[in-house]
């Protein structure tokens, strides 16, 4: 014998899978926030997978102010979570990119670990020195 499922039960549940999956996107403020926070609190590996939704739905048609605003601080993160887990040549690299974008930038060393630092002040001496070698500003400090 086959049991028929009444259309407002099979509607019913279509309606759940629908507001639950609704319910958990998220929107690109929301995926930062969560970035931020597991950064703070040192799930590098959870952080680094938030980011990557959050690189992905920033690079949707219609989202294209916020990703240019967001490449930045995604850099910065990324460089924080990658140099925690031991990738210290791609935090230069993402800290290269942040600084990129956000030159006068500095990294307070008292919120973030020695790692980090040491990733962040490497990727500062790469890409541009600090003073030329007579001693005066570079040309790069000097036009910021």
């Amino acid at each position: 014998m086959k049991r028929r499922v009444p259309a407002f039960a099979a509607a019913g549940f279509f309606l759940a899978v629908f507001l639950s999956v609704s319910l958990t996107a998220q929107t690109l403020p929301e995926l930062f926030q969560k970035a931020k926070a597991q950064v703070k609190g040192e799930s590098w590996s959870e952080a680094m997978k938030t980011l990557d939704k959050l690189e992905v739905e920033a690079a949707k048609p219609g989202n294209e102010t916020a990703n240019q605003q967001l490449q930045g601080p995604m850099a910065f993160y990324r460089g924080v979570c990658e140099a925690n887990l031991g990738m210290a040549e791609k935090a230069q690299a993402d800290f290269e990119a942040f600084l990129a974008v956000q030159p006068n930038a500095t990294m307070d060393p008292s919120a973030y670990s020695k790692k980090a630092v040491a990733a962040f002040q490497a990727a500062e001496k790469n890409i541009a020195p600090a003073v030329s070698s007579d001693g005066s500003p570079s040309i790069f400090r000097a036009f910021q």
